[in-house]
């Protein structure tokens, strides 16, 4: 399973990096950035299960990231977004 955002480019890994956002533009952050909540998994089970095994990637992290919170809440939630081209990501 896949959860996130993608941006298009031809500039990706060069100078200048596009000026494209994702999600809302923010950085990854709880309270503002764009979020994918109660995430879940249909299998061949009838219930719906929570991811058991998760990490985030990032292959432009100083324009876009991601950030999964999934211990200590009862519903996992991932965070993604960045503003594309900033001071960090030229």
């Amino acid at each position: 399973m896949e959860w996130g955002g993608e941006v298009y480019s031809t500039t990706v890994g060069h100078t200048p990096h596009t000026r494209t956002q994702m999600g809302n533009g923010e950085f990854p952050d709880i309270k503002n950035s764009g979020v994918i909540t109660r995430m879940r998994i249909h299998d061949n089970s009838p219930a719906l299960k929570s991811p058991d095994w998760v990490y985030t990637f990032a292959d432009e992290f100083n324009c876009y990231n991601a950030r999964y919170v999934g211990d200590y809440v009862e519903d996992p939630e991932f965070y993604y977004g960045g503003p594309g081209r900033n001071y960090k990501c030229p």
